[in-house]
């Protein structure tokens, strides 16, 4: 092959290459747009036995690509308020918090805004003045969610606990 025609194939490659980043740029903006749910569903909950208390579990779990913590649900015995933490799980270092001071008896949900959370081993926790249910015949860990990018890990607990959150929420960061 000649100069020209190496030049010609590598000004097709490039052009090749721009075309497949603005194409991967934008299926990561669809994406990034998607809610995806992990963790115990809510309504599952009934095919476990369960209990109400204050038990401040950690919930541990990991990340393995950029997501954006969106939200978790607990049902709550009694009104008062609820604040939910997510730490660093090696360094205790809070990341997000969130408080909702209008719980009422039942399901209520935790908000979290703009709660990035890079690749990494975290767990979440609250603080509160009202009961939140727990299951405790519950072996099901690891809980992973769609292509293993959230995992539910287990809490500080026995692994028979399925503890205080159901039905999580977040999306993949852009």
């Amino acid at each position: 092959k000649n100069i020209r025609q190496l030049q010609k194939e590598s000004s097709n490659l490039e052009d090749s290459v721009e075309n497949i980043s603005n194409e991967l740029k934008e299926v990561k903006g669809i994406v990034s747009q998607i809610n995806f749910k992990t963790g115990f569903a809510y309504d599952d909950r009934k095919k476990y036995e369960s209990d109400f208390g204050n038990h401040q579990a950690k919930v541990y779990f990991n990340v393995s690509y950029p997501i954006i913590f969106k939200k978790v649900k607990v049902d709550a015995r009694g009104n008062g308020y609820l604040t939910g933490y997510i730490y660093e799980r090696d360094t205790d270092k809070k990341v997000c918090e969130v408080t909702n001071n209008r719980i009422t008896n039942g399901i209520e949900s935790l908000q979290f805004k703009g709660c990035n959370l890079p690749k990494g081993e975290y767990y979440l926790t609250h603080k509160g003045n009202t009961q939140l249910r727990y299951n405790t015949n519950f072996d099901k860990y690891p809980i992973k969610s769609h292509a293993n990018i959230l995992q539910i890990t287990g809490t500080q607990y026995e692994s028979r606990y399925y503890m205080n959150f159901y039905g999580w929420e977040f999306s993949i960061s852009k």
